[in-house]
């Protein structure tokens, strides 16, 4: 997400915050936060805050595979603030939230790069010709017909698979 803020420094601040399966929230990360020292009933010590002035927009980014298996994740944006100085506060705009397939289910994704495409086709000719130097999820993911050899059917699923078809 794109943010930009202006909030007291070391006094107030502005957390994102996650929380999986009803446990408790935890303070999230980012390239943009600090890490609170407490003075402040603005700011936990020890959670990671974004306080004092940033004016122009930045490109926030935060890892959220801590949560990685769990079911229900959710996620908050939470000023807090003492009663003294008033600053304009923080604002935040295109958020997004990228997911990425398990290697596991990825038929077919034989680089492990998320993606099926003409470098996937050019790794199972590499199995098809060494098949020695595969491992088992390898030939797992590699297997497209689930027939428990490879061979040319597997590519041609996988051209297939790359097309659309």
């Amino acid at each position: 997400f794109w943010a930009k803020w202006n909030i007291e420094d070391d006094y107030d601040g502005v957390s994102i915050e996650a929380r999986a399966n009803g446990g408790p929230w935890i303070s999230l990360q980012g390239k943009y936060t600090k890490q609170s020292t407490g003075s402040g009933s603005g700011q936990p010590k020890g959670s990671y805050v974004y306080d004092g002035k940033q004016t122009e927009w930045v490109k926030e980014s935060i890892d959220l595979t801590t949560f990685e298996g769990f079911g229900e994740v959710f996620i908050r944006f939470v000023l807090r603030s003492d009663d003294y100085s008033e600053e304009d506060g923080f604002y935040f705009d295109d958020l997004q939230l990228l997911t990425y397939p398990a290697l596991d289910n990825a038929s077919g994704d034989l680089t492990g790069d998320c993606l099926i495409d003409v470098a996937d086709l050019l790794k199972l000719a590499d199995f098809l010709m060494w098949p020695d130097s595969i491992t088992d999820d390898e030939r797992a993911r590699a297997d497209m017909n689930h027939d428990s050899h490879l061979d040319v059917l597997d590519m041609v699923r996988l051209v297939d698979k790359i097309l659309g078809s």
